[in-house]
């Protein structure tokens, strides 16, 4: 079986200091994360032969598969136009960028929903269970 490392929401929107989507900053993940973590991780999975898909959280125009059923999925819907694919903030991180990866997209607080990303880890031999 082939394994895949995942890069769920790696985006500036989730991550940054100045992100306005979940009001979350550096300081609040782990220091190794920032340290060249997420690099030094998928440089890793990449020579030992697993896939590394990376998903971001947008919202296209006309909403996609947004789903408005909690308090945050509002504020992301009424700030729709900050989450768009070709937005800033849809970027994924500096420390991500140059990853080579696959790259999904997905209105869902899970980076497995909404998405063809399970079939198309399912088509590898990859179980995401």
């Amino acid at each position: 079986m082939r394994g895949a490392v995942l890069g769920l929401h790696w985006e500036v929107n989730v991550i940054e200091p100045e992100a306005s989507s979940a009001g979350r900053s550096r300081s609040r993940w782990p220091a190794a994360a920032w340290s060249g973590g997420p690099r030094v991780s998928t440089s890793s999975a990449r020579e030992a032969g697993a896939e590394l898909v990376l998903t971001r959280f947008t919202v296209p125009p006309g909403e996609g598969g947004l789903v408005r059923n909690t308090a945050f999925m509002r504020a992301v819907g009424d700030a729709q136009d900050a989450f768009r694919p070709d937005a800033p903030g849809s970027a994924h991180i500096a420390e991500m960028s140059d990853s080579d990866g696959r790259v999904v997209d997905n209105q869902r607080l899970s980076g497995l929903a909404g998405n063809d990303l399970v079939p198309w880890l399912h088509d590898r031999g990859i179980d995401p269970c």
